[in-house]
């Protein structure tokens, strides 16, 4: 078995941490035609009473490949569901609460839930996917310099998990690189009892959480430590 960010071959593709190769996520993508995929939602990813949509920094639109059509509820269930309850056992840096469901994740955190359904996937939908997901970073973290928990730990996913393009081209550095002074900038490196008053105020950035040393915020920087550290 690979080790967190090398490179996956095609024999692994047969482990227990993915999909049986009964699994077909080709069936579930839409094909180039202009038609309307087959299992596409009308108004899926609209907000109702029931599932409100998020709003703030990141907000459902984009990210939402459910509500696009790309997907089908169906498959980011089984996907969401494969990486809660076997990928996360392997190497589990990104842990979600147990009674989150991927309707939730979908809403709340529809970045994360994005990077989550590019690293369950396979084959032709997770080319797919890794680029709607790279797109949306880039768009997020460089273009508009954003900066959260939740951008953070998908950058942990998806480099964790990482899969290199078929070209050949490898984000994998940038994205770790990316990682890194995210959650430098974040403060989780600092633990909550850091003042202001220690004559590094240079440190302190206007995205600095207000709870550093929540459950997630320390595994967050442990995954940058280890991916880091190769």
């Amino acid at each position: 078995m690979a080790g967190a960010g090398q490179k996956r071959n095609i024999s692994e593709y047969q482990s227990d941490s993915y999909p049986p190769m009964s699994y077909n996520p080709a069936m579930n993508t839409p094909g180039m035609s202009s038609e309307p995929h087959p299992h596409y939602i009308p108004g899926a990813g609209i907000p109702s009473a029931e599932h409100p949509r998020v709003t703030g920094p990141i907000v459902l639109g984009d990210a939402d490949v459910v509500g696009r059509g790309l997907l089908h509820a169906d498959t980011a269930n089984e996907l969401f569901n494969h990486y809660t309850n076997h990928m996360t056992r392997q190497m589990p840096i990104v842990v979600l609460p147990n009674d989150s469901s991927s309707e939730y994740m979908r809403n709340a955190k529809p970045v994360l839930f994005l990077a989550i359904l590019s690293v369950a996937s396979v084959h032709d939908l997770q080319a797919k996917l890794t680029k709607e997901i790279t797109r949306l970073l880039a768009d997020h973290v460089t273009v508009n310099g954003e900066k959260s928990l939740e951008l953070l730990q998908a950058l942990l996913v998806i480099t964790t998990w990482y899969w290199p393009a078929t070209n050949g081209n490898s984000n994998y550095f940038h994205f770790v690189h990316m990682a890194a002074v995210m959650a430098k900038d974040l403060g989780i490196d600092r633990s909550s009892a850091f003042k202001k008053d220690q004559n590094f105020d240079f440190l302190n950035t206007n995205h600095s959480l207000s709870d550093k040393g929540t459950v997630e915020c320390r595994r967050a920087w442990l995954g940058c430590y280890v991916l880091c550290s190769r």
